[in-house]
């Protein structure tokens, strides 16, 4: 199995920057791109250079890279934080796909899902089970980025020369909770030097109907419909 052991580091050596690493080099300057576009980043990172690359995005990503290095000395404990963070952003994925089934129910659509909500709303509960298996000494960092975020979207919005976006913050206020929630859970429970309070079963059983509930509210406060609707035809 000594040739297996050695292609297994040769991947890890290659497969970052040759495949992963590029796809999400540029994958990560067009959403600060994007972001820049909808106010919710400073102006400069809609800046390109003359081969249309968002250069300023690219140099900022590149320092955050650098700097996430400091807290995390390990390479588990920076994948940890990046698949716990990923993970969380996926979140949002499930509520949108089953608001959006009553928010334009009748939109032609090449492929229908069935059981839509019913798969959102387990994906949901998932989410959080893999957010809790990663661990506290994870997790506390992860969340701490959320309200960073905000203060860099307010600033953003604050400066920013034009009239931004509306934030929809009747829509997203279970945000908090749920991070909240979340955070206590793995703060309570054994993974990642938490307190170990919470038995697995324990915790398991607190995330599912703690994620159940933020998933039906979540679809309750969605957007109207009628504003739903108009977003959809004007893509």
């Amino acid at each position: 199995m000594q040739w297996l052991a050695v292609a297994l580091y040769g991947d890890a050596i290659l497969s970052p920057p040759s495949g992963t690493g590029l796809a999400h080099v540029g994958s990560t300057a067009c959403i600060n791109y994007a972001m820049s576009k909808n106010a919710q980043v400073p102006r400069i990172f809609e800046k390109l250079n003359r081969f249309n690359v968002p250069v300023w995005s690219l140099l900022f990503n590149f320092v955050v890279g650098m700097i996430m290095f400091l807290p995390f000395p390990g390479w588990s404990e920076l994948v940890g934080f990046i698949s716990s963070a990923v993970i969380l952003s996926l979140a949002f994925g499930p509520v949108s796909l089953a608001a959006l089934r009553y928010q334009v129910a009748d939109l032609k659509r090449p492929f229908r899902l069935p059981f839509g909500i019913s798969f959102s709303a387990i994906s949901f509960v998932f989410v959080g089970y893999v957010v809790y298996w990663t661990g506290w000494q994870t997790n506390w960092k992860v969340l701490l980025t959320v309200p960073i975020g905000l203060i860099v979207l307010t600033l953003a919005r604050i400066t920013s020369s034009e009239t931004p976006p509306p934030l929809n913050l009747r829509e997203s206020i279970l945000l908090w909770p749920y991070i909240a929630g979340l955070g206590a859970v793995s703060y309570l429970g054994s993974y990642g030097k938490g307190l170990g309070l919470l038995s697995e079963g324990v915790a398991m059983t607190v995330i599912t109907i703690f994620s159940l509930a933020i998933f039906a509210l979540a679809i309750k406060l969605r957007l109207p419909d009628e504003q739903a609707r108009n977003f959809v035809n004007n893509e």
